[in-house]
């Protein structure tokens, strides 16, 4: 069976902050253009960025005939409570996404004592939803 991790870092020399970021719904992944573009350039500025895919993303890269729904809100915002604890940093904390990675993290956001102070919320695209489809 093939394997892909689910995380990539990129490292700031003299970190300020953290930043969280998920990638938008099926098509989109954890090192698309975008996503890579805006991790670089973040983290040249001074913020740790990691960047992960959720768990129905990577079986959609490892098995790309499989036909992939989208999972429940429920399940996406465990999965990225999950990179927020296992991030463990001392810096501030920012949560974002691309598109459907950013609805999830505002999500989240909105909730108390997630799991420790977020300094922010980082949204990459809109809209949230195709045109005429709310």
């Amino acid at each position: 069976m093939k394997s892909l991790p689910d995380l990539k870092w990129n490292y700031a020399n003299d970190p300020k902050a953290c930043l969280i970021l998920a990638p938008g719904p099926i098509h989109d992944v954890m090192d698309s253009e975008l996503l890579e573009f805006f991790a670089e350039k973040i983290s040249d500025k001074g913020v740790n960025v990691l960047r992960f895919e959720f768990p129905y993303q990577t079986r959609k890269r490892l098995y790309p005939e499989l036909r992939m729904l989208l999972p429940s809100n429920y399940k996406l915002k465990m999965h990225f409570l999950q990179r927020l604890k296992m991030a463990n940093s001392k810096l501030p904390v920012f949560i974002g996404g691309q598109t459907h990675g950013a609805k999830i993290a505002t999500i989240l956001a909105g909730y108390k004592n997630t799991y420790m102070e977020l300094a922010g919320v980082v949204a990459l695209g809109y809209p949230f939803y195709p045109q005429g489809q709310h």
